[in-house]
């Protein structure tokens, strides 16, 4: 099961060759404040109340003033459809259905509705850094944890005088080396988290989770920004339904299918949606896969600029424990591979404004359990440092 880029000619779309300022000056895709029927009563209010919220594009986040351009990462797409049985729901009815899970949560939680980075599927449990993996606490890990390893540079020193710039050694180990870059790597979250709104699920982590996604952050990758806690389900929905990618921050493009990490291209996303939802979970993916035997032998083999290294699936319960399939999640579209033609369709049409009314919705649904999956780990050549590294990773349900 993998999620290949779809080739040029399947994403061309007569729509999406023009200019997006085209398409939102001329009326064939405009903003609203009208909200869903679809949604409750509190939900619209709400929606008429926060800007964040239009029709277009739940939970929009902050601009972004710096943007990744990345090679874009095959994306999974499954073998063949599974046979699940969990309930079927369109992508207008998305919002609803996470509504309507949300009502029998526990009474004690704190009510958070209406916040987009509060509506994850299975945060109430927060992941614990003392999970075993091999009879080691997941913790130990982080105590090793080096970015080098994965060809990431350190958390970057916060701008200072030279007068102030009084720091120990780049090269100085153990404790205080571990301890400037935790410094360091909470400044960095802190300064950019408004700006690049994936970083914001970090800043309330432990200080070396946040030397860890300051690491990742600064590597030409996008794991922790598609695939991580920013966001919510129904913007995970909403990526495999309409192929709205949630790594872009302005909720127009998105709804245009604009893509978050080059705004160049449309986005295309294939069967599956997945994420690893907790921000300390997705930070100890990086820091197990790291010391993994499968993953060394591909980032110790020696470079060869020419060879694109293979991606490798590993199991979840090996990075994450035996529990940590619980702090992944997704949702799938329904149908595949037929559904895949009918979105396309629908989505040329919505796009352009024409009539929708004799046209199916795309129809998306929970992946019921990732118990037996796996994290899949697509690498890339660094050829300024000679050396492979991580490029993305996401989680995959077990599909016999």
């Amino acid at each position: 099961m993998s999620e290949a880029a779809e080739p040029a000619d399947e994403r061309g779309r007569a729509e999406a060759d023009r200019p997006v300022e085209a398409r939102l000056s001329d009326g064939t895709q405009t903003t609203s404040q009208e909200t869903p029927d679809h949604l409750s009563a509190d939900l619209r209010e709400q929606m008429l109340r926060d800007p964040r919220f239009t029709r277009l594009g739940w939970g929009a986040e902050p601009g972004v003033e710096e943007q990744y351009v990345a090679r874009e990462a095959a994306q999974p797409v499954a073998d063949a459809e599974s046979d699940q049985s969990e309930e079927t729901v369109t992508g207008r009815r998305v919002a609803e259905q996470m509504e309507d899970e949300s009502s029998g949560a526990a009474t004690d939680a704190e009510d958070n509705s209406g916040d987009p980075a509060e509506e994850a599927a299975d945060v109430s449990v927060p992941f614990s850094v003392d999970t075993e993996v091999d009879s080691e606490p997941i913790k130990s890990r982080f105590d090793r944890w080096d970015p080098e390893r994965l060809a990431m540079a350190r958390p970057p020193k916060p701008e200072v005088s030279e007068a102030d710039d009084v720091q120990p050694d780049d090269r100085t180990e153990g404790n205080d080396r571990r301890a400037e870059d935790e410094r360091n790597g909470v400044a960095y979250i802190a300064a950019s988290k408004d700006t690049r709104p994936w970083l914001a699920p970090a800043a309330e982590c432990e200080p070396i989770v946040q030397s860890v996604y300051a690491s990742i952050d600064q590597s030409d990758g996008h794991g922790h920004i598609r695939h991580g806690a920013m966001g919510s389900d129904e913007m995970q929905a909403r990526r495999v339904a309409f192929n709205e990618d949630p790594a872009q921050p302005d909720p127009e493009k998105r709804a245009l299918g604009v893509d978050g990490i080059d705004d160049s291209k449309q986005h295309y996303c294939g069967k599956d949606s997945t994420r690893v939802h907790d921000a300390t979970a997705l930070a100890a993916v990086y820091v197990m896969a790291a010391e993994h035997p499968e993953v060394r032998a591909v980032l110790d083999r020696p470079f060869d600029e020419n060879v694109q290294p293979r991606d490798i699936a590993v199991p979840i319960a090996e990075l994450l424990g035996s529990d940590g399939h619980e702090f992944c999640s997704g949702f799938t579209l329904k149908g595949w591979p037929e559904a895949k033609a009918a979105r396309k369709e629908w989505l040329q049409v919505a796009r352009a404004g024409g009539d929708l009314s004799e046209m199916p919705e795309p129809e998306v649904e929970r992946i019921p359990t990732f118990e037996g999956g796996d994290i899949k780990i697509v690498f890339k050549r660094n050829l300024e440092a000679k050396r492979y590294g991580i490029y993305t990773l996401f989680p995959r349900p077990f599909e016999e």
